[in-house]
């Protein structure tokens, strides 16, 4: 866009992201990715009573804290 005293450019970033291909992932790599992951997570009843506490709150039911 030209405009009298000005020109603006817009360009896209150039973003080099790392190939992560399955043959290049071991079972053992993998399942150490996989119980990283659940450590971060509550329980499975903790996760439906959270979903079910958000469930709520979006339906305007609850007032969220």
């Amino acid at each position: 866009m030209n405009l009298p005293m000005m020109s603006v450019r817009f360009h896209a970033p150039h973003l080099h992201m790392p190939h992560v291909g399955l043959p290049h992932v071991n079972r053992q790599e993998a399942g150490q990715a996989v119980d990283a992951a659940k450590s971060f997570l509550p329980p499975p009843e903790r996760m439906v009573y959270y979903g079910g506490l958000g469930t709520l709150a979006v339906a305007g039911l609850i007032e969220w804290p």
